[in-house]
């Protein structure tokens, strides 16, 4: 296995310098947030992860809900070392010609990060993907599969992947999220 800044090269080289994956310029995003948000709210698990840091648990679940304001509540939740871990942070689409393409983060402090909805059925899957970039010297790549449910059929999981895998992104470097014994 490779170390972690072996890793995180590996993952970032063939993205563009947008930290867009290859080809993705060209791709018309299904899912048109914009005009359907209210179908993406909701619970949301993780079935599938890039490694970060800011995940280390287990059960881990996301829930969208509308804000008055029109942005977006998140609300996280991981059990890990069998103690329930939650961040709530706020996304919002920053570019409305980029319904798919939002923005996110979870600390008033903290700069607003890429959370760009690859792809989406509304009521089964999500693929989700962000990159950012540091002053040009390391970019850093996330991606995630999640689902309506704790499970997700490999074969959806494995198209999901696909799709990445065209735009040049190594989906060698999904982890599977252990969803079991989770609490509602």
């Amino acid at each position: 296995m490779p170390s972690a800044p072996d890793s995180i090269a590996s993952r970032c080289q063939k993205s563009t310098p947008d930290c867009a994956p290859q080809g993705s310029e060209d791709h018309q995003m299904p899912a048109d947030l914009k005009r359907r948000h209210n179908n993406y709210l909701g619970d949301w698990y993780e079935i599938f992860v890039f490694p970060n840091t800011f995940e280390a648990g287990k059960c881990i679940r996301a829930r969208y809900s509308l804000k008055d304001n029109g942005r977006i509540r998140v609300f996280n939740r991981q059990i890990e070392n069998g103690v329930e871990k939650q961040a709530i942070g706020e996304a919002f689409i920053s570019d409305p010609s980029k319904p798919a393409q939002l923005s996110v983060r979870f600390t008033e402090s903290s700069p607003y990060a890429p959370y760009w909805v690859v792809d989406t059925d509304y009521k089964t899957y999500s693929l989700i993907y962000s990159c950012q970039s540091i002053l040009g010297l390391a970019r850093f790549e996330f991606a995630w599969i999640l689902s309506r449910n704790m499970t997700l059929r490999a074969s959806i999981a494995d198209g999901l992947k696909g799709k990445l895998t065209a735009f040049g992104v190594d989906v060698r470097h999904f982890v599977q999220t252990d969803q079991s014994g989770c609490p509602p």
